[in-house]
This record gives C-alpha cells, sequence and structure tokens, in this order.
C-alpha cells in the first residue's frame, strides 16, 4: 500500500516540472509528512489544460449516501481496480496524479518499525497515478492513489509500491480519450535502478509530525 509521503518542493517547482497550466491553491507550503484524511495536491486534465488543486486523500464515491459509515479508500489495486465497484465507474472518467518526491514504508529491525524513504535516483519529484470523484455533499473532491507490485528496492520492506507515471506519460494518462485498457502498461513497477531508499527518523510514525527532519537520513 502507500500511506505515506512527502511534497517538499515550491509551487513554481511544482508549476514547471508537471507544466501546470492552472495552479488553484493559494495556500501550498512544503509537506514532509502526508498522511490519509489529509489534503492532498494533484491534478487533472480539462480542455487541454492541466489544473492542478486539492483532494482529500481517501476516496468517497459519489454513489456512497451515509459518509459516516464509509471507510475512505486510500489505495486501489492496479490488477483489480476496474471490476470493484468502487473503482470501475472512475477509470475511464476520473484519472488524477497526485503530486509526491518521496514515500515511506516500514520494515521490522530488533523488534522495532522503522520508517524507510523511497526516492528517485535523481531526487526529482514524481506523480502517482489516481483516481477521484466528489458528489454534492463533499465540500472536495476525494482520491485514491493506485498501487502496483514493488520493484527490487521496495519488496523487500513491502508487497506493493505506489504506481508512479513518468512525466512524459502524464497527459496519456489524464487524457479521458484514452481507454484504460490502453494505459495499463503505464503502471507497471518504477524501474529499480532509478530509486534508492533510506531510513529515516521514528518521528514520521506520528502523522502530526510534519518537519524537514523527517526526510533526513539517519544512521
Amino acid at each position: 500500500m502507500c500511506g505515506r509521503y512527502s511534497l517538499t518542493i515550491s509551487p513554481e517547482d511544482i508549476i514547471e516540472n508537471f507544466l501546470i497550466d492552472e495552479f488553484l491553491v493559494d495556500d501550498w507550503s512544503p509537506r514532509f509528512n502526508i498522511a490519509p484524511s489529509q489534503m492532498v495536491l494533484g491534478a487533472v486534465e480539462h480542455a487541454g489544460k492541466r489544473r492542478a488543486g486539492y483532494f482529500r486523500w481517501g476516496l468517497t464515491p459519489s454513489w456512497v449516501k451515509e459518509t459516516s459509515n464509509w471507510k475512505p479508500l486510500i489505495n486501489a489495486r492496479s490488477e483489480t481496480m476496474d471490476e470493484k465497484s468502487s473503482f470501475k465507474h472512475l477509470v475511464n472518467k476520473r484519472r488524477c496524479v497526485i503530486f509526491a518526491d518521496g514515500f515511506y514504508e516500514w520494515k521490522k529491525e530488533n523488534g522495532k518499525r522503522v520508517p524507510v524513504r523511497f526516492v528517485k535516483l535523481d531526487r526529482k519529484p514524481f506523480a502517482f497515478a489516481g483516481l477521484w470523484d466528489k458528489s454534492h455533499t463533499q465540500s472536495h473532491p476525494t482520491c485514491t492513489i493506485i498501487t502496483t507490485s514493488p520493484n527490487n528496492i521496495v519488496s523487500p520492506i513491502h508487497n506493493r509500491m505506489p504506481a508512479i507515471i513518468q512525466n512524459e506519460q502524464l497527459s496519456f494518462w489524464l487524457d479521458h480519450q484514452n481507454d484504460f485498457e490502453q494505459l495499463k502498461s503505464l503502471l507497471e513497477p518504477f524501474p529499480s535502478d532509478k530509486m534508492i531508499s533510506y531510513d529515516v527518523s521514528p518521528q514520521v510514525n506520528s502523522p502530526r509530525v510534519d518537519h524537514p527532519s523527517l526526510i533526513e537520513m539517519v544512521e
């Protein structure tokens, strides 16, 4: 699964890296420990323009009437999401990307859970594949991050990893003229030789902690 990640760059760098036409956020600041149920930054494309704005992380489909009894879905499995009632109506019409520059998983070491951060080798930001939905009862659209099988960097620690869309494929993923069947190959594991990992502070265990020290390597 993908349950925690970071996005620490400026709005200007987000706009430049992801070729954003409309940045619809006034209060963005770097985030070092993004957790489910929080507002997250992502993008869709509409009428040829790429628009970046907030989603709430944890999908609630528009057909859910009583949200108090619904557990928001933070992840969707790439292999089966076009078969699941919560996702199948979204795979062709409501695809999005969620921006990040690292994500966390936990390994067991000497009886303790040790957080590990995964980043691209070039340390550049990247985009998770996602789905979104919105109903008249929700103040913001909600989203889920798509997961896939792990690469060789992630697999010793976890059996899933977020599906990362390469920058040159963003428009292909976001264009609703493209059927989901055409896009499944984009959800393959990110290449192992383009990713590194390192241990970080156990303070990342708490979603209430959001500080630059969380992304620093620890011995």
